[in-house]
């Protein structure tokens, strides 16, 4: 069969002129024959093969992962805060980095001012794998090859050192906070460790609540690997320790501390008062009595700034002058009493300023005990019977071994003076 060079139309045998295009027909215008084709062929398999090779060749040469190309990608993603470029340069426990955990990792360096050593530290020890960079003692990223990729190639992995996590509980409260996207609850005892899991390194800060005594309180969970415990608590809420001063004179038992509208008893015993919301200032101070008469202090403003690990400690200052100066004062216009004792019992009689009272060594004793405020604080320590001396009567308390501790001298007419271990007056006045 034949065809036109000059259009490729078929022509007809003995055909002299093409009737598509009209060029003369010669007579080598033939149909290629199967030989022909077979060479065309053989031509054609050796250059696709190369062409092949040169595809394998440039993908494989793109998959190429040094070490120090990684190292390289993964300190230009730190120097521009890219997260997202990060999580998939870095792994922790097998699994890539999330860009939240990216972000950690990144806020950790900037916190411990670490980014341009780390990234200076990374490119160095790239060269020599396996490497492991630290941070504040911690291992902080292993560099490790991982085997070979498509069996040819060096799989360098990159893995951000996992770190178990815990947290010193500050109260008995109940925790709820979010990690890997699964809410978790936990119940604290005050003083205990509790681990938390595991987490890549780095510095987080995890919402939470804590419930505390029927009141939530929203707050975080600031997360730092490189602290012991790693965990620390952020919550508005606190507590405050009290210290009073100026507070010896006033009636046992009715002192009391106030936080705002909240009145609470006075327990110098008590290491801490709370808890107490920070969301507002906090208005404190404390008030006492002295034979009814009230006594206050001047108060303390505080704001959640003054709170250090959830505690403010307060010290509160009574005006012990004003409070000595209204003591005095009823005891100068108070009616002379004498007590009597008769068989165990007690009781006050009436007498003039100018009459002697004090006449046995009981009712000595009695002065002297109303006069320390009810009680001579003695343990186990001795009292000793007073005895009579030229101005009324005298008497010590010693301890086991017969050393002094106090000793006191009673007037008839009431008046008590007292003395310390060494025979120093300490204070005086009358009794009744």
């Amino acid at each position: 069969m034949k065809f036109c060079q000059n259009c490729g139309a078929e022509l007809v045998k003995g055909q002299r002129f093409c009737t598509n295009c009209g060029a003369e027909v010669t007579q080598q215008q033939t149909v290629p024959t199967e030989t022909a084709h077979r060479k065309k062929k053989k031509f054609l398999i050796p250059i696709i093969i190369v062409a092949a090779l040169l595809l394998l060749a440039f993908f494989l040469f793109t998959q190429i992962d040094t070490s120090s190309k990684t190292a390289d990608a993964i300190g230009t993603a730190i120097k521009n805060k890219d997260s997202a470029a990060l999580s998939k340069l870095l792994s922790s426990d097998g699994e890539s980095l999330t860009a939240d955990q990216s972000e950690a990792f990144m806020k950790l360096l900037d916190d411990k001012g670490a980014t341009d050593s780390f990234v200076a530290q990374l490119k160095n020890q790239a060269k020599s794998v396996p490497s492991t960079i630290k941070l504040a003692d911690r291992p902080l990223l292993e560099i490790a090859n991982n085997g070979k990729k498509y069996g040819i190639l060096n799989d360098y992995q990159f893995n951000v050192a996992s770190q178990k996590v815990q947290l010193e509980a500050q109260d008995d409260s109940t925790l709820t906070y979010s990690s890997n996207g699964k809410e978790k609850e936990v119940d604290l005892m005050k003083g205990q460790t509790v681990d938390l899991g595991t987490m890549p390194a780095g510095l987080y800060t995890i919402p939470a609540t804590k419930s505390l005594d029927g009141t939530s309180y929203k707050g975080e969970l600031v997360v730092d690997t490189t602290q012991s415990p790693e965990v620390k608590e952020n919550f508005q809420v606190g507590y405050i320790k009290v210290t009073l001063n100026g507070d010896d004179s006033l009636d046992n038992g009715e002192t009391i501390i106030k936080v705002n509208d909240q009145q609470i008893e006075f327990d110098e015993n008590k290491e801490q008062y709370g808890p107490f919301s920070l969301e507002n200032e906090l208005n404190v101070s404390a008030e006492g009595e002295v034979n009814g008469e009230n006594f206050k202090t001047t108060s303390k403003l505080l704001t959640k700034d003054d709170f250090k690990n959830s505690m403010a400690e307060v010290h509160l200052q009574f005006n012990e002058d004003e409070i000595s100066n209204y003591i005095a004062e009823e005891n100068s216009t108070a009616e002379p009493k004498v007590v009597v004792i008769k068989e165990k019992e007690t009781v006050e009689v009436d007498r003039d300023d100018d009459e002697i009272f004090i006449s046995t060594p009981e009712e000595a004793r009695a002065a002297a005990l109303r006069f320390s405020g009810g009680s001579f604080n003695t343990g186990s320590n001795e009292v000793r019977t007073p005895v009579a001396n030229a101005t009324g009567w005298g008497f010590g308390i010693f301890d086991a071994n017969g050393n002094p501790i106090k000793s006191f001298d009673i007037h008839h007419d009431g008046y008590v003076i007292e003395y310390d271990e060494d025979g120093s007056e300490v204070a005086s006045g009358y009794a009744y």
